[in-house]
């Protein structure tokens, strides 16, 4: 069974947000690791939230995760990847870190 539609847009308005907010997840990587794995570590929290409100955009909903959704959710995160480390790089280099 695919993904609900209501559960597949609140991801990708999830993304959005994480995206627009990336200055705050690069300071909270920056104090948790170093300089060499910020990015990696910046993209690690952001992906854990977006798991985490998929598995509670279920719960509510009352619906167990299968594999199908999984397959989906990765499908949403491998093509916005790119558009995250984006806006890291530029998050960055705009806040010198």
């Amino acid at each position: 069974m695919p993904m609900p539609i209501d559960i597949r847009n609140f991801i990708i308005t999830q993304i959005d947000y994480y995206i627009e907010e990336i200055d705050m997840y690069l300071l909270v990587a920056k104090e948790h690791c170093d300089a060499r794995s910020l990015e990696d570590t910046t993209f690690g929290i952001i992906l854990g939230g977006i798991y985490v409100g998929f598995i509670h955009a279920c719960s509510t909903q009352s619906l167990s995760p299968n594999t199908d959704s999984i397959v989906e959710l990765h499908d949403i995160i491998r093509k916005r990847r790119q558009d995250i480390h984006l806006a890291i790089q530029d998050s960055r280099q705009r806040c010198q870190i």
